[in-house]
């Protein structure tokens, strides 16, 4: 650094003069925020290194100053690059001038010429301001400032340079944008100006700007939704967009006007800053969405909305608003939609809203209403369609016999939570004696009780009342409803429906269910059922089919009975004929063992009742032999032997000295009257005969035996009679000539 004079001419003005300002090397950064560095460049994470700066003719005496930047360069941590700024800065007792500046980077290049006046910055609504601004942008540089935007709109961005001018003229009593224009060459050419008068005066400032843009190939930001580009949906070239903004004191006018094809948009805003009114209109004319979703079968759209009010916080009992939209026409696919009519209003920060549609597709009226100051969900919605094709619409393959209708109300208050749905003859309806956020945290806390006490292998009934919260679910339905009409399109009919659950903590969760006459193509169940019902130490489950005398096909009747308790379940499966005989009577009770150390990690199985009944034949297990033990490792233990008095029955042992394989066990079923088997399945074919099955399984870490012996003796099928049937097989994986 060399310095030529730093003597004062006079006491009151000092003169620095340098010849030159090298400096190379540098490094710097600067970093706000405990956030991590966004991905580009993030003006909160700057670190430039490389820096080379080299100015000369340094000047400063007063107001005459002059310096010249022969070399500036750096790269930032982002990748941005700057390999060059060159240009001059001066000025004198009347004028402060930079005539040109020019930045470059390997993709971009930057002009920035400008004139001012020492008047301005003393008296700013005097003297005059001219600047003007010349920048080519390359691909590369934007990508830098795209952040986190997706990487299909980082390769869908087109591969040329971004333009920009921009001219300004004036002062802060008069200011001019005479040249600004924005150009992306195949993708927009955006130009504008305006004038900007008394901008230091909040009441008098006053200003116009306008702009107007026309599109060409712009589905490049389509890929903002993180898809590249796929026709889908699609921008449309061609398109001119006005928009004009006009600016009065603390009122603000925008105006926007949008042409694509023989379609157009207009809307029109306004808002004091002030006393916070505002007022804006929405107008749509015949614009083709089908030219922006050329894959949906959507095309013109009509319609028209205003709004209007005063006070920007909707929270604020003050404030008020009203709004006004209308569906003159929406084409799609071949359906005509329209007299679609939304008021809504705000007033006392109580939001209500009214929706009314009546057109071939949809007849209905909603009305609702939401209260804003309040902190929990307060508020209702009253739902009423009278007509709604759903073939119509290609949401079902065939009509009912009637369209949808229904009616639903929904409330939620501080304390109270209530839905009722009524459609034909069906009823549906959900209450609760608490508002919707206690009524969440309350069925979360009985998850997370439930979950805890499955961890640990034990149920606590009392504790699980405790966490219930209080709520009822009911429905019903006979044979007029959607519900009906629907299932009548897949064969499906029923004569009644009835469900009844509810939770509480004084009476646990409680609840039954049933449907009568239930036919499915030829099939017929009289009634199915289902109830619970818990206790501070158990949970009773009931559920069943019954068919009755009158059945056209098979009488009979089918429970299953079962209870889950503290530290153990049970299953009980009752069969009975036409004759009310006992067809069927078998259970099971499962047991988690999980202490360990040789009193069991796993599951427990025991066959119950003593004397069970299969086939109507009743059985008894041998002393002891009616276990089964699943291990935490899946290995299967068991020791079943069951028979009756005529030596037919069932066997199924572990072989408990095998220490080497994963599982080793042998089954025996002996003797088994298929006639009397096949009876207590209703609908299955007739078969008789007897049969008798013995078989070995193995499996090791490295592979698995399986050997089974199957006969039949003197079988018939459907009265016809096929005779004796035997059947052997061998599987040794890797022994190929093993395997028959």
């Amino acid at each position: 650094m060399k310095q030529l004079s730093t003597t004062p001419k006079r006491p009151e003005k000092s003169v620095l003069r340098l010849e030159e300002v090298p400096l190379s090397g540098t490094s710097a950064s600067y970093d706000t925020g405990a956030a991590q560095p966004a991905e580009g460049f993030d003006a909160s994470h700057i670190a430039v290194r490389d820096v080379r700066i080299g100015l000369d003719s340094l000047l400063y005496k007063g107001r005459d100053m002059n310096a010249v930047i022969r070399e500036f360069a750096m790269n930032e941590r982002s990748g941005l690059s700057i390999t060059s700024l060159t240009g001059r800065v001066f000025s004198n007792d009347s004028i402060i001038s930079v005539p040109g500046l020019k930045l470059q980077t390997p993709h971009s290049e930057m002009d920035l010429s400008a004139h001012t006046y020492w008047e301005l910055v003393n008296i700013p609504t005097t003297g005059r301001l001219s600047a003007s601004l010349n920048a080519y942008i390359g691909k590369e540089d934007v990508m830098l400032f795209t952040g986190g935007l997706p990487d299909s709109f980082k390769e869908a961005y087109p591969f040329r340079p971004l333009v920009i001018r921009a001219g300004t003229d004036g002062n802060l009593k008069e200011m001019q944008i005479s040249r600004f224009t924005v150009d992306l060459p195949g993708a927009f050419s955006l130009q504008g100006g305006g004038i900007l008068e008394n901008l230091a005066d909040s009441l008098t400032r006053s200003g116009t700007i306008g702009l107007d843009m026309t599109t060409q190939n712009l589905n490049f930001l389509t890929a903002l939704s993180g898809e590249a580009p796929n026709g889908t949906i699609v921008i449309p070239d061609s398109m001119n967009l006005k928009a004009r903004i006009d600016l009065k004191g603390p009122e603000y006018k925008a105006n926007l006007r949008l042409k694509q094809g023989q379609g157009a948009m207009g809307v029109n805003a306004e808002l004091n800053t002030s006393t916070e009114v505002y007022a804006a209109d929405l107008k749509i004319d015949n614009l083709q969405l089908h030219n922006f979703l050329p894959k949906d079968s959507i095309y013109g759209l009509s319609l028209s909305a205003d709004a209007k009010g005063r006070g920007l916080d909707v929270m604020s009992l003050h404030s008020y608003a009203k709004l006004n939209l209308t569906l003159d026409q929406l084409h799609y696919a071949r359906y005509h939609l329209s007299n679609v009519n939304l008021t809504g209003a705000l007033k006392g920060a109580l939001v209500t809203a009214n929706l009314t549609s009546d057109n071939e597709l949809l007849k209905m009226t909603t009305d609702a209403e939401y209260n804003l100051a309040h902190s929990y969900p307060d508020g209702k919605v009253t739902v009423d369609v009278t007509q709604l094709d759903l073939h119509e619409l290609g949401l079902m393959p065939e009509p009912m016999k009637r369209p949808l209708a229904f009616n639903l109300s929904a409330e939620a208050r501080q304390n109270r939570v209530f839905t009722h749905l009524t459609s034909g003859d069906m009823k549906l309806n959900l209450s609760a004696r608490s508002g919707v956020n206690p009524l969440i945290s309350q069925s979360t806390r009985f998850v997370d009780v439930l979950m805890k006490q499955i961890d640990e292998k034990a149920l606590n009934h009392a504790e699980l009342r405790e966490a219930l919260p209080t709520a009822i679910l009911s429905f019903s339905a006979g044979k007029e409803n959607p519900l009906a009409y629907f299932l009548a399109t897949k064969n499906i009919a029923y004569h009644d429906v009835a469900m009844k659950f509810g939770t509480a903590p004084d009476w646990g969760i409680n609840g039954k269910a049933a449907v009568h006459a239930l036919k499915v193509d030829t099939l017929q169940l009289d009634t199915v059922f289902f109830t619970v019902k818990q206790d501070t130490t158990l949970m009773k489950l009931r559920a069943g089919v019954i068919n009755g005398p009158k059945n056209p096909q098979f009488s009979f009747s089918t429970t299953l009975s079962g209870e889950i308790r503290d530290r153990d379940a049970e299953l009980l499966v009752d069969y009975k004929n036409g004759k009310g005989e006992t067809g069927v009577l078998l259970g099971v009770n499962a047991r988690p063992l999980f202490e360990g150390h040789g009193k069991g990690n796993g599951i427990a199985f025991t066959l119950i009742p003593e004397n069970p009944v299969i086939a109507f034949q009743k059985f008894h297990f041998n002393e002891n032999h009616n276990w089964i033990y699943l291990h935490k490792n899946m290995r299967v233990y068991a020791n079943v032997d069951m028979w009756d008095e005529e030596g037919m029955g069932f066997r199924v042992h572990s072989v408990p000295g095998d220490t080497v394989s994963l599982q080793n066990i042998d089954v025996e079923i002996r003797r088994i009257r298929l006639q009397e088997l096949t009876s207590v399945l209703p609908y299955f074919p007739e078969i008789t005969g007897l049969f008798s099955l013995e078989a070995h399984y193995v499996q090791t870490e490295k592979d698995l035996q399986l050997s089974a012996e199957a006969s039949i003796d003197e079988l018939t099928y459907e009265r016809q009679r096929i005779g004796d049937v035997a059947l052997g097989a061998t599987w040794l994986p890797g022994e190929q000539e093993n395997n028959t």
